[in-house]
């Protein structure tokens, strides 16, 4: 954590512990990272917040957070169980939103069958589709 004093913008002075008596505010290490160091050693805060995170992508970018063996094997499922048939053939028919509910459950359905790790499922709902 860092301690800073503020005029509109710019960070006047930065502390690592907070001085005494100062009138200063919390700036976050995350935070505080996303600063610009200007020549006179002051700090510039970033002009625009960071941007969202992407989670809704195309059928091809939501197929390609599958590694080859997921994909061999959501295929293979879908031969044999139509829930998994109906899943795949909505993922690929256009947009795909991973905060949908249906992604969701096919995806825990994938993980009940051995398909894909709760783990990778975790980082594939975690994903951002501009990174």
């Amino acid at each position: 954590m860092k301690y800073a004093s503020i005029n509109g913008l710019t960070v006047g002075v930065v502390y690592i512990t907070k001085p005494i008596g100062a009138t200063t505010i919390e700036i976050p290490d995350d935070v505080f990272s996303q600063f610009t160091q200007n020549i006179d050693g002051t700090f510039t805060a970033p002009t625009s917040p960071p941007s969202a995170r992407r989670d809704t992508g195309s059928a091809r970018e939501f197929m390609d957070l599958f590694t080859n063996d997921e994909k061999i094997a959501i295929v293979t499922l879908s031969m044999s169980s139509a829930t998994i048939k109906l899943w795949y053939d909505e993922a690929l028919a256009g947009h795909v939103w991973l905060g949908h509910a249906n992604v969701n459950a096919g995806l825990l359905a994938l993980v009940a069958l051995e398909a894909i790790t709760s783990e990778r499922k975790a980082i594939i709902l975690a994903t951002d589709f501009d990174t």
